[in-house]
C-alpha cells in the first residue's frame, strides 16, 4: 500500500488539488483542528515567565493529575503582546493576562510547549478579554505570525479566527468533542466496522465532525485498512448523490491498490458520467491496475480539462495500453512553452514505456527544442536507453 506521503504527493502533484506556496508559509489550523493536534488545552492565568495557574482543563492527557493548579510553558513569555490593526500597524500592548493554550509534550526535554510557534508568535495560543480576545495568524506572505483581534483575518490568510470569546470556546468545546469521537471511532476493533465509521468523515454530506478537522487523518486511516475497507468505500459511493464531489472518498482506494479490485464495477459507473471526479477514479483504476479499464479511460486524453488529461495519459502508460500511445503523444503542446516541459517530460518517458523504438525520435524532435533544456539530460537519458 502507498504511505501517507505518497498519497499526498498524488493529489496534490498529479490531481493538482493544492494551494501555492512559499517556504515561508506558516502553519494555521483552526481551533477545532489544534483540538485533535494538542494532547493538553488549557485555560489560565499568565503569572510570569513561563508560569501559568489553570483555571480550566479542555483536554487532558490521563497522565496528568487532575487537580493540578500550575504549569509551566516554554516560551510563553517571548510571544509579543501587542496587537496588529487591520492594516498592520503596532497598537496598545494587551493588558489581559487570560490565556488559553494549546499545548503539545516535548518528551526529550520533558516541557509543554505551544502548538505552531514561530518567532515571537504561536497559533496554540489566545488571550482572552470578557468579549475579545487575542490570536496569532500569518496577515502577509512571506511573513511571521501577528497578534491580532479574533474575527480578523482574510479569505487568503492561512486560517481565520472566531469572532469572540464566546464563539473560541464554543469552537474548543465543539473540537474537543469531535475529537473524542474520532477517537472511539478509531478504537472500534472490528475493521470493517471502523471502515464504515471512519468513511463517514471523507463527505461533507455524512461527517460526524463538521469542522473537516478529521478528513485526511480518516482517509489515511481508511486506507490502511486494505481490502477490508473497500465495501464501505464502494457503499458510500453508490449512497452517493449523482456528480457529488467524492474525492476524499476514492483517495485511500489509491493507498489500497491492486487490493480495492472490488470497488472497479463502481468506479467505472462514476467514470461513466463524465464529471468532476473523472480525474480522482482514474487515478483508483490505476492503482488497481487492471488493463481491461484501458477503454473507459481513453476518452479522458481528450478531456477540456488538463489535469485530467495528464492523469489519464499516466494511468494508461502505467496500465500498458498500447493502443492509447498516438492520442498521449499528441498532447505534447506545439509550440513547446517553458511552464510545460516537466510534464512533457514525463509524457515522453511514459511513451518510451509503451514503445520505445516509436518514443525515441518524438524524444530526439522534443529535446532538441531550447525550452527543454533544464530537462534535456533526462531526455537524452530516455533516448539512450
Amino acid at each position: 500500500m502507498k504511505s501517507l506521503t505518497q498519497m499526498v504527493i498524488v493529489a496534490c502533484l498529479v490531481l493538482g488539488f493544492h494551494r501555492q506556496t512559499s517556504a515561508a508559509d506558516l502553519p494555521g489550523p483552526s481551533p477545532a483542528k489544534m483540538c485533535e493536534d494538542a494532547s493538553l488545552i488549557v485555560e489560565g492565568r499568565w503569572l510570569e515567565g513561563q508560569r501559568v495557574a489553570i483555571t480550566r482543563l479542555w483536554k487532558a492527557p490521563a497522565s496528568l493529575p487532575k487537580d493540578i493548579k500550575e504549569l509551566k510553558v516554554v516560551g510563553l513569555a517571548a510571544l509579543t503582546r501587542t496587537p496588529r490593526s487591520p492594516t498592520g500597524s503596532p497598537t496598545k500592548t494587551i493588558a489581559t493576562i487570560n490565556v488559553m493554550l494549546f499545548l503539545t509534550y516535548d518528551s526529550k526535554h520533558q516541557v509543554w510547549e505551544p502548538l505552531y510557534t514561530f518567532g515571537d508568535g504561536s497559533c496554540g495560543v489566545f488571550w482572552l478579554d470578557e468579549t475579545i480576545y487575542y490570536g496569532y495568524v500569518q496577515l502577509t506572505n512571506p511573513g511571521g505570525y501577528s497578534l491580532v483581534a479574533g474575527g480578523m483575518g482574510t479569505q487568503g490568510s492561512l486560517r481565520r479566527l472566531p469572532a469572540t470569546s464566546q464563539a473560541l470556546r464554543k469552537s474548543v468545546g465543539d473540537g474537543v468533542a469531535a475529537s473524542e469521537r474520532y477517537q472511539e471511532d478509531m478504537g472500534i476493533s472490528d475493521s470493517g466496522k471502523r471502515a464504515q465509521a471512519l468513511v463517514r468523515y471523507l463527505l461533507p454530506r455524512t461527517t460526524p465532525d463538521p469542522s473537516g478537522a478529521h478528513l485526511l487523518q480518516a482517509g489515511h486511516a481508511v486506507g490502511k485498512l486494505g481490502k477490508d475497507a473497500v465495501p464501505a468505500i464502494v457503499a458510500a459511493i453508490q449512497a452517493a448523490p449523482a456528480k457529488e464531489e467524492i474525492h476524499h472518498l476514492l483517495t485511500p482506494l489509491w493507498a489500497i491498490g491492486p487490493g480495492a479490485s472490488a470497488a472497479k464495477p463502481v468506479l467505472l459507473d462514476v467514470l461513466a458520467r463524465k464529471d468532476t471526479n473523472a480525474g480522482s477514479v482514474v487515478v483508483a483504476l490505476e492503482t488497481i491496475g487492471d488493463p481491461n479499464c484501458a477503454p473507459e479511460i481513453r476518452p479522458f486524453l481528450q478531456s477540456g480539462d488538463s489535469t485530467v488529461r495528464y492523469v489519464a495519459a499516466r494511468a494508461l502508460a502505467k496500465l500498458g495500453d498500447k493502443q492509447s500511445f498516438d492520442a498521449i503523444a499528441k498532447l505534447i503542446p506545439s509550440p513547446i512553452k517553458a511552464m510545460s516541459i516537466y510534464e512533457i517530460k514525463d509524457l515522453l518517458n511514459w511513451l518510451h514505456g509503451l514503445d520505445q523504438a516509436r518514443a525515441r525520435p518524438i524524444a530526439v524532435r522534443i529535446g532538441a527544442d531550447p525550452a527543454m533544456a533544464p530537462v534535456r539530460d533526462q531526455i537524452e537519458a530516455l533516448k539512450s536507453r
